[in-house]
């Protein structure tokens, strides 16, 4: 309970060192664990209703699959929590819904293209230092990968498919399909920028009727 943070971290403090010298606890040092219990029980409990209902929303879009989603509910009517690749699916799929899918395909995982709204694009450019080139070229020389390039590379990419994104939305979007994005380098004097542009086709898609 302390380490999610209820109650007084003092006040867990000076327990903790009661039970580490084998000292006996006294009435008020029971009582405020077993109220910390309780809070800390109620607080497990709303978490699970929330997930609950995230995820019977997210069954209503056609978001996911629905048999994954049976199990994780299962799970939780049994009080058992989300962990591990469970819990990475849920968030997932959460943000696709908050955010809009994003894909390389031209379909989504259980729902349907009801319109097409065009093309959009998102461009970023990053400026790769004298230092961070240096860098990279040792890296080529004595093998391996630079971390550096890698990360400039990650980050131009995601603000790209951000920018994409929110131009979809704007035009009432709720996913963007067959995505591709292309890197490009522009060179001048003594500098050099990192150019990533991505672009795919803005829908609008439904859940899937069930048969």
């Amino acid at each position: 309970m302390e380490e999610q943070g209820f109650g007084d971290k003092k006040r867990w403090k000076e327990i903790r060192k009661r039970v580490e010298k084998r000292q006996p606890l006294d009435d008020g040092d029971f009582q405020y664990y077993q109220a910390q219990g309780d809070e800390y029980s109620h607080a497990l409990e709303k978490k699970r209703e929330w997930r609950m209902e995230q995820i019977e929303k997210l069954q209503a879009e056609g978001i996911g699959d629905n048999k994954h989603w049976e199990v994780l509910k299962q799970k939780l009517h049994e009080r058992k929590r989300l962990e591990g690749v469970d819990l990475e699916y849920f968030y997932s799929k959460m943000r696709e819904f908050e955010q809009g899918v994003i894909t390389t395909t031209h379909d989504v995982e259980g729902r349907e293209v009801v319109a097409y709204l065009g093309i959009v694009s998102g461009q970023a450019a990053i400026g790769l230092m004298f230092l961070k080139d240096a860098i990279v070229g040792l890296t080529d020389v004595f093998g391996g990968r630079s971390g550096i390039m890698e990360r400039n590379f990650e980050t131009a990419k995601d603000l790209a498919l951000k920018q994409m994104s929110e131009k979809a939305r704007t035009m009432g979007a709720n996913a963007v399909i067959g995505v591709n994005v292309n890197f490009s380098t522009v060179e001048g004097k003594n500098k050099q920028m990192l150019m990533v542009i991505a672009t795919g086709t803005a829908v609008i898609t439904r859940a899937k009727p069930k048969e």
